[in-house]
């Protein structure tokens, strides 16, 4: 598991376990004893599943699955918004699915997996207040955003930007009655946060952490791309599967009937390029700053999906009404068929150990011999092994101490090192050597 998601998972299970708490969160005495790199949300909702649900390792890939799955199915009703159909929904699906990001941050536990739930809970909701009597919804939508703001922070606040583009698109509302719906929508998102910093000493305290180690020194002080255009490159990589297809799409539908593919294009144009526009609101704000992750802008790809659909759904449509009833079953059989073999890999993996294997197999051991919630001294060399910190801590909250020689157990990665009040474990690791005190 990528070394991030590694880390939510361990401080969620203390939470679960009385390790931390919701505003304090807990990933090691080594190493964040207080957790404030973002807010908490995500980890209390997964610290939930913890409690119920016990400290199998599953328990954080099932809950990145259900989020997954509860995305593709706001990404549904976004769709069928749009469409006025239930026909094709597994268009966007289909779109989404195929970005490389989206099922690697599945299989990673990461933040985003959690925000990007709420974000299109957000944009679903704002679009059903463009209905009669949407006032409700609007303030919903602004809600449900300040859940996604504390689970990860500003990068899903491009939300907002959804009623501009509106009105500029659409022309169905005055620029006053725009202002009106942004400011309601923003005072919405605004108003619990506001109050959890007030009236909260605990809240207050993580926000002001969060906000001034990684946001504002973040933009000041981390470099992780060297062009401020990095995420746009990024974005443009992780979707040159969906591009590819949906230019496949319109090349064969202007080569077969250019009129019919042109005016089926301009019926859902404004649809699209509104989607579009939002899609570029929660991507380009991220220039301001050079700590560039593909992972921050996951929350734009499920838009993109229906805005990258509704621009072929023609030719989908054309293409299946000439396919016949056989060929129907016939592609029935192959889906079912590469389900089953889909779901036959994945139990065959369960119990194997993919990333890091000699690195987890060393972890076990090593918590077998120094027992779970012990303090164990490390060397400095090791220190920035982060994975190496999550999978104590994950595993039997270990915590990996530097610089510290009062500890029973030392932990390090030669025999080399000089320690006269030490002698080596008797235990088997591939990459470590763990030494006791006499």
């Amino acid at each position: 598991m990528f070394t991030d998601g590694l880390t939510y998972a361990a401080i969620s299970r203390n939470m679960s376990a009385g390790l931390g708490s919701f505003w304090k969160p807990h990933f090691s005495y080594g190493l964040f004893p207080e957790f404030y790199e973002h807010p908490p949300l995500a980890l209390g909702l997964q610290s939930i599943c913890y409690k119920l649900f016990g400290d199998s390792i599953y328990i954080e890939r099932f809950y990145s699955l259900f989020t997954f799955l509860l995305v593709g199915l706001i990404t549904i009703h976004i769709w069928k918004y749009f469409t006025k159909s239930h026909k094709y929904v597994w268009l966007p699906l289909l779109l989404w699915i195929t970005v490389s990001k989206v099922s690697w941050a599945c299989a990673n536990n990461l933040l985003e997996n959690t925000m990007t739930v709420f974000v299109s809970l957000s944009v679903l909701l704002f679009l059903k207040s463009r209905e009669k009597n949407g006032h409700i919804m609007l303030v919903l939508s602004g809600l449900v955003l300040s859940l996604a703001f504390l689970t990860k922070g500003f990068t899903g606040l491009y939300v907002w930007s959804m009623p501009l583009f509106a009105w500029l698109i659409y022309r169905k509302e005055s620029f006053v009655q725009m202002f009106l719906r942004s400011l309601v929508m923003a005072s919405a998102t605004a108003l619990p946060i506001v109050s959890l910093y007030l009236f909260s000493e605990s809240a207050s305290i993580h926000l002001n952490n969060y906000l001034n180690h990684q946001v504002i020194g973040s933009i000041q002080n981390v470099a992780t791309v060297d062009s401020r255009f990095a995420i746009t490159r990024e974005f443009l990589q992780n979707s040159i599967i969906p591009l590819v297809i949906t230019l496949l799409l319109l090349a064969l539908g202007i080569r077969k009937n250019r009129e019919k593919a042109i005016g089926a294009i301009k019926e859902n144009t404004n649809h699209s390029l509104f989607l579009f526009l939002v899609v570029l609101s929660g991507i380009l704000p991220i220039m301001i700053s050079l700590k560039q992750r593909g992972f921050y802008i996951l929350t734009v790809y499920p838009l993109f999906a229906v805005s990258l659909g509704m621009l072929v759904q023609f030719k989908v449509e054309t293409f299946i009404s000439r396919i016949s009833e056989k060929q129907t079953r016939a592609l029935r059989i192959i889906a079912l068929s590469l389900l089953i073999i889909s779901i036959s890999i994945s139990v065959a993996q369960v119990g194997r150990t993919g990333r890091d294997k000699e690195k987890i197999a060393d972890c076990h051991a090593i918590i077998q011999v120094v027992e779970e919630n012990s303090l164990i001294s490390l060397s400095t060399d090791l220190y920035t092994d982060w994975s190496l910190h999550g999978y104590m801590a994950r595993y039997g909250n270990v915590s990996l101490m530097v610089n510290d020689s009062v500890q029973k157990y030392y932990l390090t990665s030669t025999m080399n090192e000089k320690l006269p009040d030490y002698f080596k474990v008797d235990v088997e690791l591939n990459n470590f050597v763990l030494f006791q005190k006499r």
